[in-house]
């Protein structure tokens, strides 16, 4: 499960033109191999998006430390907070279109395991910095 997960954010990453200001590519096949439904529609839309504005994604794919907060038969909930240095950029000139620095993510996705290929697809995921909170 948190094979797909991460293999989930690697087709996203190359779609989105990291780890080097590649072209968008909002079409890539293993886009729709590890994500389904809202989550593959919201991906596919905002790296179309990109592509229309002149943009691509630059830098080191992010450092994830994903766990399993819960399975329930074909369903999972896995929760991240992960550490992102890559940045929009202009996809001919790499000018910034985004924050500088280090940006730190919480997100809860929902994976659906797919019966006919054994993949766990995610099929959302949302924000919660509550997730990258320190414990006081």
């Amino acid at each position: 499960m948190i094979r797909d997960y991460l293999a989930g954010w690697a087709a996203y990453n190359e779609a989105g033109g990291i780890p080097d200001g590649k072209p968008p590519k909002p079409d890539l096949p293993a886009l729709s191999v590890y994500m389904v439904g809202q989550q593959l529609t919201r991906v596919k839309l905002f790296i179309i998006g990109m592509q229309a504005d002149g943009l691509t994604a630059l830098g080191p794919p992010a450092e994830f430390h994903p766990r399993v907060a819960s399975v329930q038969g074909t369903t999972a909930i896995v929760r991240d907070c992960y550490i992102s240095n890559n940045h929009i950029v202009d996809a001919k000139t790499h000018a910034l279109h985004d924050t500088p620095g280090t940006a730190t993510v919480g997100v809860e996705s929902t994976l659906q395991l797919d019966a006919s290929s054994g993949v766990w697809k995610t099929a959302d995921a949302v924000r919660k910095p509550e997730l990258c909170a320190t414990p006081s």
